[in-house]
């Protein structure tokens, strides 16, 4: 689960699960300054509750894992 409560602090509780190193990855891609505007619209899109903003987000972790 990762739960944004502002900018830069995230809970990290699934860690230890599956799939984790690669998330681990695409976090630490999008928190490299040079991915400041892509940071701050994903931090915009998890707060939007609508389908568009979860496939932009898909696309974000596909970027994200893509080049890391």
């Amino acid at each position: 689960m990762l739960k944004v409560r502002d900018h830069y602090s995230v809970t990290l509780s699934w860690i230890n699960e599956p799939g984790s190193t690669a998330a681990v990855h695409v976090i630490d891609f999008y928190l490299q300054p040079e991915h400041e505007k892509e940071r701050v619209h994903i931090l915009q899109l998890v707060q939007s509750q609508d389908a568009g903003s979860t496939e932009l987000l898909r696309g974000y972790v596909r970027e994200g894992m893509r080049e890391n």
